[in-house]
């Protein structure tokens, strides 16, 4: 009798998990000749769980930065539920290469990045590589992670392009 108990439990937990419904709010920021840039924002029940910044440059090139998901919502799908909504937009807007960069970071209480402590930013970084790597993207080559530190550098990016990762979409 407890075993059914249980697991009417557990079919009842899920469900009323499931049942959250997850909406993408978009927010343009620019819409330039060049590249257009979107704040998408990730809602479960009317709170804002996490946010990302996509930025399409001539039609078919696409970057996804500043993924962030808030504490407590982490290790809940909701990440890999806007990367799956990112992906899907932006190959339906032409995107044909899909740029991440993966880079551990926190906000401040008043909303500004900061670097996580350097002692286990190595860590962080290895489970967002393996993270992203499920969805398809994988590292890209020397020459391309070097032509990306020579970009970020003219545009005043402090960004560590080791780790930047590509998804090419069909």
């Amino acid at each position: 009798m407890s075993i059914i108990k249980s697991i009417s439990v557990l079919f009842v937990f899920f469900l009323t998990f499931f049942a959250q419904a997850i909406k993408f709010i978009h927010t343009p920021i620019s819409d330039g000749f060049l590249y257009s840039e979107q704040k998408v924002s990730c809602y479960c029940d009317q709170t804002e769980v996490g946010f990302a910044y996509v930025v399409q440059c001539a039609r078919y090139i696409c970057v996804i930065h500043s993924l962030y998901v808030y504490p407590d919502f982490r290790c809940r799908g909701y990440g890999g539920a806007l990367v799956k909504h990112l992906c899907s937009f932006l190959k339906k807007n032409g995107g044909k290469r899909i740029y991440i960069q993966p880079g551990p970071f926190e906000l401040t209480d008043n909303g500004l990045y900061k670097e996580i402590d350097i002692s286990s930013y190595e860590v962080n970084i290895q489970k967002l590589i393996v993270f992203y790597k499920k969805f398809g993207f994988n590292p890209v080559s020397n020459i391309s992670s070097l032509c990306a530190k020579v970009l970020y550098g003219i545009v005043c990016i402090d960004e560590n392009a080791n780790y930047l990762m590509v998804k090419r979409v069909r």
